[in-house]
């Protein structure tokens, strides 16, 4: 992680017991990137393929999908986790780009996926709009 300094007239210094604190402006950009992390339009997408490998939800069923998904308008973020019979796919959309529009964007890149998934699989894949802020610890 990094984190960079803003040039400004607004640093603070603190002397204590001979030490010099810093307690400058830089912490206020990064409290605001977290601050709008928390509100970003987010959607997870599951899909499940019972006793396949991590590996083979990969290849056969995140991989398709991430495909479409990459085609998304205002898509800034995208991770995957493959587990064993299990994908979960997390998108995180513009600060800008309106949920229920995202969420048709995905259905559609779901639907578009289709073809490419495995035969086998026993429901399609299902999506969810979350609130990155409620799984904060």
């Amino acid at each position: 992680m990094s984190i960079q300094k803003p040039s400004s007239g607004g640093d603070r210094h603190l002397a204590v017991d001979g030490g010099i604190f810093w307690l400058g402006s830089w912490c206020t950009p990064v409290a605001r990137r977290a601050s709008a992390a928390g509100r970003l339009p987010t959607i997870q997408v599951s899909a499940q393929l019972p006793g396949a490998s991590p590996e083979t939800m990969a290849a056969t069923v995140a991989q398709p999908l991430e495909y479409q998904f990459a085609q998304i308008s205002g898509l800034s973020q995208m991770t995957s986790t493959n587990l064993l019979g299990n994908s979960q796919i997390t998108l995180q959309f513009d600060l800008n780009r309106n949920i229920d529009g995202a969420a048709q964007d995905v259905q559609t890149g779901i639907s578009a996926a289709a073809g490419q998934l495995p035969k086998n699989l026993p429901t399609p894949p299902t999506y969810r709009k979350v609130n990155p802020a409620d799984s904060r610890f």
